[in-house]
């Protein structure tokens, strides 16, 4: 009688740990968006947008596997951030590299290594794109580039919406970082297309 009770306890403890796994839905984010800050005015008849970045799809890369690449919210870019006020020139913004790269790290298997909760992959992301003025007659007139890279760490415990939510942040002060390196330059180096 006793082992007729441990046993359907012991199932009913493996049935509660089994769905628990299950029931873990991955959790929504919103977007990453520049809509609320103020447009930068350019003397631009239209931007076009060029994907130079390919994600190579393999396991060293993440960026097609996280919550929000950086290439969906660098794509969002200009046309969040750039007011068109009409003119001659065109602009062209090119997407060089949005990449997220996963490193496994080391993990020390010693006795205090159970006390502590190491960090188990490293995510390294980088945000490059170039924006180019040019005439209809296809010349180039002004160029500027951005470049940000940005890092993290994963604890080798975390759950996968806990690795979500880091790498939702990680995209987020990625791209925030990229905006402002953007306009920076856009400011410094194209003031004859701005007002």
């Amino acid at each position: 009688m006793l082992k007729k009770i441990l046993k359907t306890f012991m199932v009913v403890i493996m049935l509660s740990g089994l769905t628990a796994c299950v029931s873990e839905s991955r959790q929504l984010f919103p977007d990453v968006t520049f809509t609320h800050l103020p447009g930068i005015q350019m003397a631009v008849s239209d931007i076009t947008i060029e994907q130079r970045y390919k994600s190579p799809m393999t396991a060293e890369y993440a960026d097609h596997r996280i919550p929000l690449s950086p290439q969906t919210v660098m794509t969002r870019w200009p046309g969040d951030r750039i007011s068109q006020t009409g003119g001659e020139a065109r602009a062209k913004f090119i997407i060089m590299d949005a990449s997220v790269k996963e490193y496994g790290l080391d993990i020390d298997g010693n006795f205090t290594a159970y006390f502590t909760d190491e960090q188990a992959l490293r995510y390294e992301a980088t945000a490059e794109a170039m924006f180019q003025i040019s005439s209809n007659d296809g010349n180039t007139h002004g160029k500027v580039r951005a470049r940000v890279k940005r890092s993290v760490t994963v604890p080798e415990n975390a759950s996968l919406n806990e690795r979500d939510k880091i790498l939702f942040d990680l995209t987020a002060a990625l791209t925030r970082e990229f905006d402002v390196q953007m306009e920076q330059e856009i400011r410094k180096y194209l003031g004859a297309w701005l007002p």
